[in-house]
């Protein structure tokens, strides 16, 4: 398919079910440090006899890559001075795979943008899809978005883009739902952090954070209760009597 069709081209990306790019590299080079990165190296030729491909003979170095025809034609005409096809939502976790292992960065953005877009008819998908890559920017608008939609309805969602993530971004989505009229505002739900499971008053994780440090210097339920204690010889000699 035009513009891959260039038997003038100096090498050959080989999808994953069998479709030939004829591609120039200079393009690739310049567009992709994980292309440059890879033509560094010796490139293996397939036999034209070899070949599982039916067509003619072909002279030109072949790499073949993981990714299916129709992914690879995307990210290519990110790259190739061509008109940019539309992005279906099926489409989209691949395209941004593919764009964040080759370094594309034409094809990072367009499936951020399809993920905007996909905002106005699935919110949830696009929330869940933003999940998986941990694109909090994303997840924050989604999570907005989906301010207008019951509880039930996030709940029920058949989406089959929420089948791929945990339960923990969901129950914080439903938690953030139930507390957004309240005035709190979205948080992080990629991190591994367990205290953005919970809501409570800073002044809790400050005493919890304070306890933290002051616990293993002086192992006693007081530290617990007042971890801002000074630590000093009495605090030492109560966590030898509590060892004792």
């Amino acid at each position: 398919m035009p513009p891959f069709d260039d038997t003038n081209a100096d090498i050959v990306l080989r999808s994953c079910d069998q479709v030939n790019f004829f591609v120039y590299k200079n393009i690739l080079l310049i567009a992709s440090s994980v292309f440059k990165d890879m033509f560094s190296l010796p490139q293996p030729t397939v036999a034209p006899d070899s070949s599982p491909v039916k067509s003619e003979p072909i002279s030109q170095p072949i790499t073949e890559v993981a990714e299916d025809a129709k992914t690879l034609d995307f990210i290519l005409r990110c790259v190739y001075p061509v008109e940019e096809p539309e992005l279906q939502q099926s489409d989209i976790y691949l395209v941004l795979e593919a764009g964040r292992k080759y370094d594309i960065k034409g094809a990072v953005k367009a499936a951020e943008a399809a993920m905007l877009a996909l905002m106005d008819k699935n919110a949830l998908a696009a929330f869940a899809l933003a999940v998986q890559f941990q694109m909090e920017h994303i997840c924050a608008i989604g999570a907005r978005r989906l301010l207008k939609q019951e509880l039930m309805e996030i709940r029920s969602s058949s989406s089959s883009e929420v089948s791929y993530i945990s339960a923990r971004p969901i129950r914080k989505l439903l938690q953030y739902h139930g507390v957004a009229l309240k005035g709190r505002s979205w948080g992080p739900c990629c991190q591994k952090d367990e205290r953005s499971d919970w809501f409570a008053h800073q002044d809790v994780w400050d005493h919890l954070k304070e306890a933290e440090e002051t616990l293993p210097l002086c192992p006693h339920s007081e530290a617990m209760l007042s971890p801002w204690w000074p630590i000093d010889v009495s605090c030492e000699s109560r966590s030898s009597d509590s060892r004792g």
